[in-house]
């Protein structure tokens, strides 16, 4: 396999986004823009507590050109580990692990799926969207209502959305079809205050390690704490138990070196001194090194968002210390020469790229493997697809009108057959037949009603030849993954769908999709001017000066703001720190029908 580059021999592997939620400060696409102009050849993104920004990480990495290394920060029994995938097993594993810290965190002990049944049952729920809504009911790590400064102005800013338009939200549940490979997202459920934080046991880690490789973090690792604390002995024993877990003895099934010591500097005075005596300590156990940055955002300029997010999921002023906000602005992508300058250790940055090298991912496949449709006996997906599209050519068109439906049947199926897609659009039609059946109304709607196909199926009820309609819009021969397909279900049942294809497909092939809540106008000036200090009040004013819309729009509101908050130095702090937040996500929520499916 070719290396990475022929000049660069460091790249960045422990680095968070904004999809760390609160504990990030730059978008996915900020930092591969940064590795690239760097020159770096690849970025690894390890946002804490899981991967929801990871797509967009790895097409702006085709965009770029750059090596897109998959990773995540777990807290193994309460310490961050950074754990990166080397295949595709070892992603599905890192999945695993987190979805089990997740449901641990929501009061599944062992985080074994199957308890998730038990879990429905004690809360009366019909189905696993039903258990989603109770626990993303408290799911909003800042309340708004919650405790906030009494004081009447707000202090200078240290060193140291919740889509409230009606309109978005749907009238009629939607189930999106669209196809899942062999990994699931994991289930998230956002730490609250009254829940604690995911996590799992060292157990469990060794239970999934065997295509992950390890780094033991930076700052806030066991490794790092217990080392600038001079607690050889505990450090020691804490590098030998990883160890046992990340093997990398010869005859071992996953045999590779997967225990990395990492070494980072953020310019804090004992750094170097810890740095040294990590680099010891390695040396001394026979392991190897590695050096980071312990990345939270691309540029030095987006420190101040990063400090602001902490703030808000802190719910602190921008006054107040807090072991968890950052103590200077160190904490970006730089530059090899850079790291160099603070980190003699020529080894610890050649196996960057070695690790680089070894970690290959794909999220974004060019074929998405669809879920099993049931077949009859003696037929095959494209015998049994031609079946039931024959029998609906014979029902819905007269003679005299077969003979076109019949051409333009023909011409969609070969582009079906070409792309593998039979399964696909059977699963559709029995997921829209067994609504029907049971007196479920629905309707396929979008560009899904210019197949023929799809209106022979009855997942559309609009005749394509009638209205004469393009099918090129809906699917071409040169379309890479699976077509999109929207049914609508009647909102008052459509939890008797989800519940049906959880018990059709199984519990751990399904999931409810995620609603990415991104800062909007009225949430950012809320969650800023908290920060900044201002009284909830004042706040509360604020948030109904200004109408539903962008954050970066706020200049525009100047006027109505300054009435509510007057002279005061700080506004034009608010107006800034609020656009600087716009597109950031705050939390995820749950789609009200929005189910994957895997196979």
């Amino acid at each position: 396999m070719a290396r990475l580059s022929w000049y660069v021999v460091f790249v960045h592997l422990h680095t968070r986004s904004w999809f760390s939620f609160g504990a990030g400060g730059s978008s996915p696409e900020a930092l591969v823009t940064r590795a690239a102009e760097l020159g770096q050849p690849a970025l690894g993104l390890t946002d804490l507590h899981g991967v929801y920004g990871m797509v967009r990480f790895q097409k702006a990495c085709k965009a770029m050109g750059i090596h897109a290394v998959v990773g995540s920060e777990v807290l193994v029994d309460g310490s961050p580990l950074v754990l990166l995938a080397r295949s595709p097993a070892g992603y599905r594993d890192l999945c695993s692990l987190l979805t089990r810290a997740h449901l641990a965190s929501a009061g599944l002990q062992d985080g074994d799926l199957a308890l998730l049944g038990e879990r429905m049952a004690m809360s009366g729920a019909r189905s696993v969207a039903d258990v989603g809504r109770l626990v993303s009911a408290n799911a909003d790590f800042a309340n708004p209502d919650s405790a906030s400064p009494d004081s009447s102005a707000p202090s200078g800013f240290g060193p140291s959305d919740v889509d409230d338009d009606p309109s978005n939200a749907p009238n009629v549940g939607e189930i999106r079809f669209v196809g899942s490979g062999d990994t699931m997202t994991p289930l998230n459920i956002l730490p609250t205050p009254k829940r604690p934080v995911p996590t799992v046991t060292l157990e469990l880690l060794g239970t999934y390690a065997d295509d992950l490789i390890c780094l033991t973090a930076g700052r806030s690792g066991t490794l790092w704490q217990l080392t600038s604390r001079r607690q050889d002995t505990a450090a020691i024993s804490w590098l030998r138990t990883l160890r046992e877990i990340f093997d990398d003895s010869p005859g071992h099934k996953a045999c590779g070196r997967r225990l990395y010591v990492e070494l980072m500097h953020g310019l804090l005075p004992e750094d170097g001194t810890v740095a040294a005596r990590l680099h010891h300590l390695a040396c001394t156990e026979q392991l190897p090194t590695v050096v980071t940055n312990d990345a939270r955002f691309a540029t030095p300029a987006n420190w101040r968002r990063y400090d602001l997010l902490t703030c808000a999921r802190l719910n602190i002023r921008v006054s107040e210390p807090h072991a968890e906000r950052p103590r200077n602005a160190e904490a970006y992508l730089k530059s090899e020469a850079q790291l160099r300058r603070l980190l003699p250790y020529p080894d610890a940055f050649d196996r960057t790229v070695e690790i680089a090298e070894s970690c290959r991912v794909d999220l974004v496949p060019e074929y998405i493997t669809p879920p099993a449709a049931i077949i009859p006996a003696g037929k095959t997906a494209r015998s049994y697809l031609t079946e039931l599209c024959d029998a609906g050519l014979q029902n819905l068109y007269a003679p005299n009108q077969r003979a076109a439906a019949q051409a333009q049947y023909d011409r969609e199926l070969k582009v079906i057959t070409d792309l593998e897609l039979e399964e696909f659009f059977l699963v559709v039609h029995e997921v829209v037949s067994v609504a029907r059946q049971r007196g479920i109304r629905c309707a396929g709607r979008g560009s899904a009603a210019n197949s023929i196909i799809a209106f022979l199926l009855r997942i559309t009820a609009v005749d394509p030849i009638r209205h004469n309609l393009l099918f090129e819009r809906f699917l071409h021969g040169e379309r890479k993954g699976t077509p999109d397909i929207d049914v609508d279900f009647d909102a008052d049942r459509r939890d008797g769908v989800i519940d049906w294809m959880e018990r059709r497909f199984g519990i751990e092939q399904t999931a409810m999709t995620a609603t990415l809540i991104t800062y909007k106008l009225r949430l950012a000036l809320r969650d800023v001017a908290k920060a900044l200090g201002w009284p909830m009040p004042k706040v509360d004013a604020l948030s109904q000066t200004v109408p539903s819309g962008l954050a970066n729009e706020v200049t525009e509101y100047r006027e109505p703001i300054q009435s509510v908050l007057g002279d005061a130095p700080l506004v034009d702090l608010l107006l800034e720190r609020v656009a600087d937040l716009h597109l950031c996500p705050r939390h995820l929520g749950l789609h009200s029908g929005g189910m994957v499916l895997s196979r």
